[in-house]
């Protein structure tokens, strides 16, 4: 069944392009869902910014109201929608990030100045009730160092062996490369000797 609608299209279009309104005839209104919208959108452009401050003030007398309701609201959906909204909450923080690098490092900085003592008192707390925890990560994190040969690990054994100082080391990045390859050669000629041990 169809009608011709009534608004500035003009055009016949299917019953189900009409809204429902019990007060026309045929429980359809006469004129298109398309209409409406566009008539709705304009008006809303209109009136949206004769209204903006009363709307702001309104929701903010209705947040100061319902301060504990809209969290324990917000808390319960966030729970039950955590999955569903895991992997988009993380690409919209990655995006973030991305795009407001500087500006967050500056934030983060002046916001730990006016709040370090509160900072370190936290991590000190928390790595008093996970000391296993951490222990077993930089464990983790030092071997996998180990294995690839990164540049903190090799700053280390600069350090370490060789009383080098880090600032020292920064001046002259040729000794990590070189340090490097030393490295690697010597686990090479190690392979190299166990090999020739087990077959012979």
């Amino acid at each position: 069944m169809e009608r011709t609608c009534r608004g500035p299209c003009g055009e016949t279009k299917s019953i189900e392009e009409f809204p429902l309104h019990q007060g026309c005839i045929g429980g359809r209104a006469p004129v298109c869902k398309e209409c409406k919208n566009r008539k709705g959108r304009e008006r809303h452009k209109k009136t949206y910014h004769l209204n903006k401050e009363k709307r702001n003030q309104t929701w903010r007398e209705y947040y100061h109201r319902s301060k504990d309701k809209i969290y324990a609201h917000r808390k319960i959906y966030d729970q039950e929608n955590k999955e569903r909204f895991a992997d988009r909450d993380k690409k919209r923080r990655k995006e973030y990030y991305i795009n407001n690098k500087s500006e967050l490092r500056i934030r983060n900085k002046k916001n730990y100045e006016a709040n370090k003592d509160k900072y370190l008192e936290q991590q000190k707390e928390y790595k008093k009730l996970n000391k296993d925890i951490i222990s077993e990560k930089t464990k983790v994190r030092n071997r996998k160092q180990r294995i690839i040969l990164s540049d903190n690990y090799i700053l280390n054994q600069l350090k370490q062996r060789f009383g080098l100082t880090y600032k020292k080391i920064r001046q002259h990045p040729e000794l990590i490369e070189n340090h490097r390859q030393q490295i690697k050669l010597k686990r090479l000629l190690k392979q190299k000797k166990d090999e020739n041990s087990t077959t012979s």
